[in-house]
C-alpha cells in the first residue's frame, strides 16, 4: 500500500523493472537502468509514508534497487544517500514495532528481525556502508520495544559498544540504552567519565 503517490510509485517501479528485464534479455546497454532512473526511484521511496506501508514489500523493493545499483555500478548522487537509504528501512522496521511486545509477539519478532538484519549490514565491511548517529539511535529505540530480559539487554549493550567504536555516541543514544538496559548504561557512564558529557545530563547515573 502506497498512500498519496501510489500511481507515481507504480509507474516508476514498472519503468525500472521493464528496463532491468530488457537489459537482462538483450544485453543492450541502452536498457541498463542508469543513475537518473535509480536515483529517482530511490527518491520516490524516500517520500513514501513508512507508517502505512507493507514493511516487507518496502524492504524488498529498496534492497533489490540497491543490489541492482551495485551490480550495474550506479552510484548514489551523494555517498551519504546509501546510509540514509538503509536508515529508512531501519526506521520503517522500528516504527512498525508494537508498543507492547507481549500483546503482539509475532509482529514484534518479524519486524525486529528486519531491523536486526539491516543493522548487521551496517557492520558488514564488504558492503561499504557507514553507520551514523541516527543508525544507532534508531536501532537502540527498536531494542526498547523488545520484551524485558537478557536478550534485550545483550542486543542493546552490543549495539552501544559498536556505537562507541564508530564514534557515534550522542545523549539520545545513551538515553535509549538506559531505557533498554539501565544497569549497563549506568555502568558505562560511571566507568568512562560520562563519555565526555556533562554528568548532570544523566540524573539516573548520579
Amino acid at each position: 500500500y502506497f498512500p498519496h503517490d501510489e500511481k507515481v510509485v507504480v509507474m516508476a517501479n514498472a519503468l525500472f523493472y521493464e528496463y532491468d528485464q530488457l537489459y537482462r534479455e538483450t544485453g543492450d546497454p541502452d536498457y541498463r537502468p542508469n543513475g537518473t532512473i535509480c536515483n529517482s526511484l530511490n527518491s520516490i521511496y524516500a517520500r513514501m509514508n513508512r507508517h502505512s506501508m507493507n514493511l516487507a514489500d518496502y524492504t524488498d523493493r529498496i534492497v533489490f534497487l540497491i543490489q541492482r545499483m551495485e551490480e550495474y555500478k550506479v552510484n548514489f548522487k551523494d555517498p551519504r544517500d546509501k546510509t540514509a537509504t538503509f536508515n529508512r528501512i531501519l526506521h520503517a522496521a522500528e516504527s512498525h514495532l508494537p508498543q507492547d511486545p507481549l500483546l503482539e509477539p509475532l509482529q514484534t519478532k518479524e519486524n525486529f528481525e528486519v531491523a536486526l538484519s539491516i543493522f548487521k549490514k551496517f557492520h558488514d565491511s564488504s558492503l561499504q556502508l557507514s553507520p551514523n548517529n541516527a543508525t544507532y539511535q534508531i536501532f537502540l529505540r527498536a531494542c526498547t520495544k523488545l520484551p524485558d530480559g537478557a536478550a534485550r539487554n545483550k542486543l542493546a549493550s552490543k549495539a552501544f559498544e559498536l556505537c562507541r567504536k564508530n564514534g557515534c555516541v550522542t545523549t539520545e543514544s545513551i538515553f535509549k540504552l538506559y531505557t533498554a538496559n539501565p544497569e549497563h548504561a549506568i555502568a558505562v557512564l560511571k566507568e568512562n567519565d560520562y563519555l565526555g558529557f556533562d554528568r548532570d545530563l544523566f540524573p539516573f547515573a548520579a
